[in-house]
């Protein structure tokens, strides 16, 4: 902790601190905020009853939505050719494992990178890891950065 009101996080890509509940931030990311911050609205009008349209308010609507997969272990589940680049997903019948959906491919979360692909077939039915409220924004067509070893899996 910095003293500050954020938190310096390091995760392996933006794609994985969106399946955690993170957003970028105000102040060394400014641009891409914005964006989000945008995008977040946008995508998720008519959603959620919320009185203002502070990040304070945002914040707290992602990490109910972070708490609930921690907590509940009650996955939303959805087609995954229905899914856009970028959202981090289970198997339906084995959530040990988490996969980024990228180029019509699963790509196994490693710590140090993606480690394999696996073709989906186009019904597949998967358990979203990534807040339904971010799966949106990226289906407004927010592209999060994704770590280097995507394009060789």
């Amino acid at each position: 902790m910095t003293g500050r009101k954020w938190t310096g996080l390091f995760l392996l890509d933006e794609a994985t601190a969106f399946a955690a509940g993170h957003r970028p931030c105000a102040f060394c990311r400014n641009k891409d905020f914005k964006i989000f911050k945008a995008l977040w609205l946008q995508a998720n009008d008519g959603y959620f009853g919320w009185p203002n349209e502070s990040m304070k308010t945002i914040d707290a609507l992602l990490h109910k939505e972070r708490m609930a997969l921690q907590t509940e272990k009650h996955y939303q589940t959805a087609n995954v050719s229905s899914l856009p680049n970028g959202t981090m997903v289970a198997l339906k019948n084995n959530t040990t494992n988490t996969y980024l959906w990228y180029g019509r491919k699963l790509l196994k979360w490693g710590i140090e990178g993606y480690e394999e692909s696996i073709n989906a077939l186009p019904n597949t039915e998967v358990c979203l890891l990534t807040p339904t409220s971010i799966v949106r924004i990226f289906k407004l067509g927010y592209k999060p950065v994704v770590h280097p070893s995507v394009s060789v899996c």
